[in-house]
């Protein structure tokens, strides 16, 4: 792992991304999940989960559609390999695109790239003549049809190649745990309240001793019992912790990964908390269930 590091840039904040690889600390994924915060509205009081994860993020040069690469390729290098890779060849498992056509009509791809699909978000922003490009790159219709986009100039010199997380041999993240963390902070002082590991696994160092704290995707929802609920972590776990102490008061297993934020509401005075149990990241397995609790 060390000569891993020494290859690459690492010279604390505000580093520009380079070709060889930067570090990126804390993640893509954060510091505070895209999940959300919730928000103690009687004390002002503040609740977020947080990843600490390293990744590394490397650019590569993008043609301008004039020598050796089509504005097709341009362009799905600055708008696809972020997320699929450098080679379209997929990462951490986002889908590969370099056999895409062998799973979707060309019109299906279209569609996918202007409205988006599941995680993916649509790009709306992309011309018509964009959009067209792209999609018969990924076809391989380009040739064919001697393609042009008239009215499009490649202007972005770089493009992201590959991120992913910084890992060991066996893994783990190269940073020590806790990976995830649950976080209560003081509004109104910018103090933090308390902060606790969030989910446990195995350790294939040392089975007796568990993993504390770790990678999540979703958010927690506060309620006015004082009871923080959320799911979120690669156990595919949901807990409900005391929102004054940080203390875990309950966990159950679920079917698969709830990477999402709970709902709480109520009917006929009896309240319910329901997660989406989606699973299919962080090498989980993907999952169709929602899980529903109340007390008797």
């Amino acid at each position: 792992m060390l000569e891993k590091f020494n290859s690459i840039t690492s010279q604390g904040q505000f580093t520009p991304m380079d070709t060889t690889g930067v570090i990126l600390f804390p993640g893509a994924d954060g510091g505070a999940e895209w999940g959300g915060a919730a928000l103690d509205p009687r004390d002002g009081v503040m609740y977020v989960n947080a990843n600490e994860m390293a990744w590394i993020i490397k650019m590569k040069e993008v043609g301008d559609g004039s020598e050796g690469s089509s504005v097709g390729q341009s362009l799905a290098q600055i708008h696809c390999a972020r997320c699929h890779g450098g080679d379209l060849q997929g990462l951490n498992g986002i889908p590969e695109l370099q056999n895409v056509k062998l799973r979707l009509e060309t019109d299906s791809i279209k569609t996918i790239i202007q409205k988006g699909r599941g995680a993916m978000p649509g790009m709306p922003n992309l011309s018509e003549e964009e959009t067209n490009a792209i999609t018969e790159f990924l076809v391989g219709m380009e040739e064919a049809k001697d393609h042009r986009v008239e009215n499009t100039k490649i202007e972005v010199p770089y493009s992201i190649s590959s991120f992913a997380r910084f890992k060991d041999d066996r893994g783990f993240p190269v940073v020590k745990p806790p990976w995830g963390t649950l976080n209560a902070i003081d509004l109104n002082t910018g103090e933090y309240l308390w902060t606790v590991p969030l989910g446990h696994e195995e350790s294939l160092d040392d089975p007796n001793n568990p993993v504390s704290g770790l990678e999540n995707y979703g958010g927690p929802v506060v309620t006015k019992g004082g009871v923080l609920f959320i799911a979120a972590t690669k156990d595919e776990k949901i807990r409900a912790f005391h929102m004054k102490t940080g203390k875990k008061l309950w966990e159950d297993q679920l079917s698969s990964g709830g990477y999402a934020t709970p709902i709480t509401y109520q009917v006929d005075g009896k309240q319910y908390v329901v997660i989406s149990c989606g699973g299919g990241k962080m090498g989980t397995p993907s999952g169709d269930e929602y899980r529903a609790y109340a007390l008797e």
